[in-house]
């Protein structure tokens, strides 16, 4: 398997564990409300506030990745430097959510700008192939 289609399959898996934070604090609210769990997602405060804008920001943010690594697959870009961009990518977001959890709001901006820019060099990547 291609290096670069690993990344995007872990980048994915780190988008969509970015909930478990949030159904852990919708349940801390004292019940999981399965019928309205937006309604209930939106008056969570803190940390589950925040655990919520990480995931919401994930949704956000793979699109863009993603569509570098079909960029730079369809280029047949450099598949060791793609992975290595890739990889860079989530290991960002995977210290954007721990971050965010943790409120440490400059850091967390670094490590999203880090992600943007390894994102942004796929695109770099696939220009150059």
């Amino acid at each position: 398997m291609n290096p670069l289609v690993l990344t995007l399959i872990a980048a994915f898996a780190v988008t969509v564990l970015s909930k478990i934070p949030v159904s852990k604090a919708q349940k801390e609210t004292g019940r999981y409300d399965n019928n309205n769990p937006r309604a209930q997602q939106k008056a969570l405060t803190g940390w589950g506030a925040r655990a919520l804008a990480a995931h919401q920001n994930a949704y956000e943010n793979f699109p863009i990745f993603g569509v570098g690594i079909a960029v730079a697959l369809a280029t047949d870009a450099d598949p060791t430097v793609g992975a290595a961009l890739g990889w860079t990518y989530v290991g960002a977001r995977v210290l954007y959510n721990i971050l965010y959890l943790a409120d440490q709001g400059i850091l967390r901006s670094a490590m999203w700008s880090v992600g943007l820019l390894a994102t942004l060099g796929l695109y770099v990547i696939a220009l150059l192939a």
